[in-house]
């Protein structure tokens, strides 16, 4: 049987064709895991959770690239995880940096793959990302941002901290407001440079959709981004739609930040 055969049944809750749909990407999965683990046993766990965690978000695959790039991606969020339990919180971006340079996941969009040096700058965009969500979040919402990252849903986290996940999703939606803004004040070269900012400024008032139209006080906002933090947030969340950003800004922001 086909993927798309088999992938249909086990989405259909069919445990033959979940084991065997699992199994399939198994070999390629636990020789990536072993690759960047830092121990054998570790690497077999990371594999165990990553197999059980693909399985609970089967129903949710959308099918938009191959089924073992999906299962990549979620390996690549287990091994994230695992570099920040086994780290100091002063060690982390270096971590990622050090351990995930060479690993980009596969675009959701119709894009070629990215080259390798492509994929290495990704991953260091990625890695500036997050230590910009650090110093624009409060410690709650960084890390309801990280465990989003990681691919949990709202209802997962409020299980974790012991919120309802009426209050994740909102802690959700204000930390990702509070990241665009900072990037937008402080780091523009994240959103693609000024030039770029200024271009998606013109599209984004070219556009027609009622959704994209900017408020007063949010146009005012982007002109004084240091007045006015509320209006800067929602207005950025509706630039950022239209910048030229790397893949791995648009992996956080695009597939994440769209919930």
């Amino acid at each position: 049987m086909d993927e798309t055969g088999l992938l249909h049944r086990a989405r259909s809750g069919e445990p033959e064709a979940i084991d065997r749909l699992l199994n399939e990407s198994r070999p390629l999965v636990e020789g990536y895991l072993r690759k960047r683990a830092r121990s054998r046993e570790d690497a077999e766990d990371l594999l165990q959770e990553t197999m059980v965690q693909a399985a609970r978000s089967l129903p949710n695959f959308r099918g938009d690239c191959p089924f073992h790039h999906w299962m990549l991606r979620i390996a690549a969020r287990k091994l994230s995880t695992y570099y920040q339990r086994s780290a100091p919180p002063s060690a982390l971006f270096s971590s990622i940096d050090e351990h995930f340079e060479d690993f980009a996941p596969e675009p959701l969009r119709s894009d070629p793959i990215p080259s390798l040096h492509e994929q290495v700058d990704e991953q260091r965009f990625a890695v500036q990302l997050l230590q910009a969500a650090e110093q624009a979040c409060n410690a709650e919402e960084f890390r309801i941002l990280m465990l989003v990252y990681q691919g949990e849903s709202f209802e997962e986290i409020g299980a974790l901290l012991d919120i309802k996940a009426e209050v994740v999703r909102v802690y959700f939606h204000r930390a990702r407001g509070k990241l665009m803004a900072h990037l937008y004040e402080y780091q523009p070269d994240l959103l693609g440079g000024s030039a770029a900012i200024q271009a998606a400024l013109e599209r984004l008032s070219a556009s027609g959709s009622p959704q994209d139209r900017l408020k007063p006080e949010e146009a005012a906002a982007l002109q004084n981004p240091s007045k006015r933090k509320e209006s800067l947030r929602s207005a950025c969340l509706k630039l950022v739609r239209f910048l030229p950003i790397p893949f791995a800004v648009w992996l956080l922001i695009m597939e994440i930040f769209n919930r």
